[in-house]
């Protein structure tokens, strides 16, 4: 964080301001960084005290002063008496919140702010990477810090020479979205996609819809917005035009796998990108980030580049070698019906270049009353879309498909993928996908140390 003044904290939060008898603070002095963690403090930072549901931040005051904190934002007035200089104000989370607006306010980056059911982290790191390629500094969110506490160290952690700023918001629940956008005041928005993912917080895609399509009333009224050609966000696109705003539509990409059976292409209003087998989700979003890239004025043969040379990450769809002819396409570490028929449809196309095909499908949570419907409904589109769908957990129980098996312990699957592995003598891609809590990254970890290494 650079440029970050005592004056603009103090015109952002109008806090009252406790500092030892005699001692005078520089309206102009800058803040290294604000911390919430007391282990990343390093000195001259200083430290805002967050209140949680398990933890107190002010019960860490003193090791923050340890670690040579420079001062602090505290809620509490007896914490108050310990730092000095320091800052009181009636809720911590809220000032964090209005410093990082003040300091947006500071940057000359644009900022472009993502959201949406699925492909929020690929649509952020494709266009890290473009605009990289195109000579931008860029600045981004760093791992899922999307909510109410991740979004304002994002924005401080953005260099103030950076040319754009881009953000994920997440949300939980109605009224978040809405919270995220008039913190970051985004210049352009973005909705990726509506889905199903948290149908259990909010009940319907309906809801999903309304809650996602907060970004396009909250954010300022020169910003530039996308969407898809969503009818769920068409009452939201409306309004927003009605106020003032751009609102723009980009069309579904049509995939294809090449003759050659090698690469992947996706065409849509008359332009083509093209991209591995492994990059299908990628791809899935090129309508989008086409949209954003044009709207800046930036050349697409960058991004057509970067998808030459972009692999998903481990977790997310990385697809690797674990043993001569066993490709591995590790989507472990979270799901929704949508991102499990995306995958689906990846192992599709290495179904049709002459793999045999498994889908390994754990838990899914977060669906609430939809679980039973959508996951039996998702099942029996994946099992037309591979060879075979292993489902591990008792959601799965009684569900009937072509090529499905349902096992409820995770020996009997690993038996079952080791011996048709050692029976295939062509080659196998296998798929891994599942809630978060499901940890399939344990069961991918045992099947590797029992398979022969190349």
């Amino acid at each position: 964080m650079q440029k970050l003044t005592l004056k603009i904290i103090l015109q952002a939060l109008e806090p009252i301001l406790i500092s030892e008898q005699g001692q005078v603070l520089d309206p102009k002095q800058t803040f290294p960084r604000i911390c919430t963690d007391t282990r990343s403090i390093q000195p001259g930072d200083w430290f805002l005290a967050l209140v949680g549901l398990n933890h107190d931040g002010h019960d860490y005051l003193e090791l923050a002063i340890a670690a040579g904190a420079g001062g602090a934002i505290v809620s509490k007035l007896d914490a108050a008496q310990q730092a000095k200089p320091c800052l009181l104000v009636s809720d911590t989370l809220k000032a964090y919140q209005l410093i990082a607006q003040a300091y947006r306010r500071q940057l000359k980056a644009k900022v472009i702010a993502v959201t949406g059911s699925n492909g929020k982290t690929t649509v952020k790191e494709l266009l890290r990477d473009t605009l990289k390629a195109a000579g931008k500094s860029i600045h981004c969110t760093q791992a899922n810090e999307n909510n109410e506490i991740g979004l304002p160290k994002s924005i401080l952690a953005c260099p103030h020479d950076s040319d754009y700023l881009v953000l994920e918001l997440g949300m939980r629940g109605l009224g978040q979205i809405d919270e995220l956008t008039r913190i970051a005041e985004p210049d352009l928005v973005a909705i990726t996609n509506i889905g199903f993912a948290h149908v259990g917080l909010l009940g319907s895609r309906e809801k999903i819809a309304q809650a996602k399509a907060e970004i396009l009333l909250a954010a300022p009224l020169n910003a530039k917005c996308f969407i898809p050609e969503e009818p769920l966000l068409q009452k939201w696109a409306e309004q927003s035009r009605a106020e003032g705003r751009t609102v723009s539509t980009f069309p579904k990409a049509k995939i294809e796998i090449d003759s050659g059976l090698e690469s992947l292409s996706a065409s849509f209003a008359g332009r083509e990108f093209l991209a591995p087998l492994h990059s299908y989700a990628l791809l899935e979003n090129m309508p989008l980030l086409a949209s954003i890239l044009t709207a800046e004025k930036i050349d697409l043969n960058y991004l057509r580049k970067v998808l030459e040379i972009t692999e998903p990450v481990v977790g997310r769809g990385a697809v690797s070698e674990i043993s001569t002819g066993v490709l591995l396409a590790d989507d472990s570490y979270n799901a929704s019906p949508d991102s499990l028929l995306l995958a689906g449809k990846k192992l599709s196309c290495y179904r049709a270049a002459g793999y045999r095909s498994v889908f390994v499908l754990g838990e899914i949570a977060e669906l609430g009353d939809w679980q039973a419907s959508l996951l039996e409904e998702t099942v029996a589109s994946l099992s037309l879309l591979c060879d075979d769908v292993f489902c591990l957990g008792l959601s799965y129980t009684g569900f009937s498909a072509p090529n499905l098996t349902v096992f409820t312990d995770q020996e009997s699957l690993l038996a079952e993928l080791k011996d048709l592995i050692l029976a295939e003598f062509s080659s196998v891609i296998l798929c891994f996908k599942a809630s978060r809590a499901a940890k399939l990254e344990v069961l991918i970890s045992k099947l590797k140390s029992t398979l022969p290494q190349n």
